[in-house]
């Protein structure tokens, strides 16, 4: 990675973007500071040139870019009218060019190759604290939110820094189906909790769909929101067993029906 921010010359950077393309740095104004600073799809910040207070007397500054601070993420501070404020430079960047608006926890400036100094436009993007938190957690599923435990799948969720359990499936299908929907309902600000898996007097398994009755074990779908019993076995897996393969069945014959 090129650290474009650490380039001080005021003259704009000409570079080669990812699609070989030639492109020269772009600048504009920073709002609420125009006349004052630029920042530029590179990822650099320059002040320019004006007349400023300095112990009451008027000072003439030239044109120059800001040398930015190095942590765990790079920033700078801008001054006007007196009042000066330090500022990370990649939500600076969003707020230039992606009309982003600094809310908390609700959307974040993510850096998209995880880079904290990496601050070209091209590496920024916009999403919600959710998605900010779980896009590169690797499973064995392969799918966001849901965790393959044994022979079964665990769907989980994120919610304002709160990890949300939804509970423990037979099927990759269903899980996914219950972290989608409780994605969907947590984007609308609706509640999830009638998503997540509840222990009754009979369930002891914490497996969804299969119930412990004194020694045995049944197993039940719900068609068309009617309770379903496939039947009862002596063992957890038996029940589990049967459960997944009527699930995939099913599933089979939608996929049949719609391609044919």
């Amino acid at each position: 990675m090129i650290e474009y921010y650490k380039n001080l010359d005021l003259a704009d950077i000409v570079y080669t973007n990812e699609f070989g393309m030639k492109c020269i740095e772009i600048w504009k104004d920073i709002p609420n500071y125009e006349g004052h600073y630029q920042a530029s799809d590179l990822g650099r910040v320059k002040s320019l040139s004006r007349y400023k207070q300095n112990h009451q007397k008027l000072q003439y500054v030239e044109d120059r870019i800001l040398k930015q601070r190095n942590s765990i993420y790079l920033s700078i501070e801008l001054n006007k009218n007196s009042i000066a404020k330090s500022i990370n430079v990649h939500q600076l960047i969003a707020i230039t060019f992606l009309n982003h608006t600094p809310c908390g926890y609700k959307l974040v400036v993510d850096h998209k190759n995880n880079i904290k100094h990496d601050n070209r436009l091209s590496n920024l993007q916009v999403i919600t604290h959710r998605h900010n938190a779980s896009k590169d957690k690797k499973s064995k599923s392969s799918h966001t939110g849901v965790f393959k435990i044994k022979d079964c799948y665990s769907a989980r969720v994120y919610n304002k820094l709160e990890c949300i359990y939804l509970g423990l499936f037979a099927t990759l299908n269903e899980a996914i189906k219950v972290y989608e929907d409780a994605v969907s309902l947590i984007e609308k600000g609706q509640k999830i909790d009638h998503l997540k898996v509840r222990k009754d007097k009979t369930t002891v398994t914490n497996v969804v769909g299969v119930h412990k009755n004194k020694n045995r074990f049944s197993a039940c779908v719900f068609v068309k929101s009617k309770k379903k019993h496939l039947g009862t076995y002596d063992t957890i897996e038996e029940a589990k067993q049967v459960r997944k393969e009527y699930l995939e069945n099913q599933q089979n014959k939608k996929t049949t029906l719609s391609n044919g």
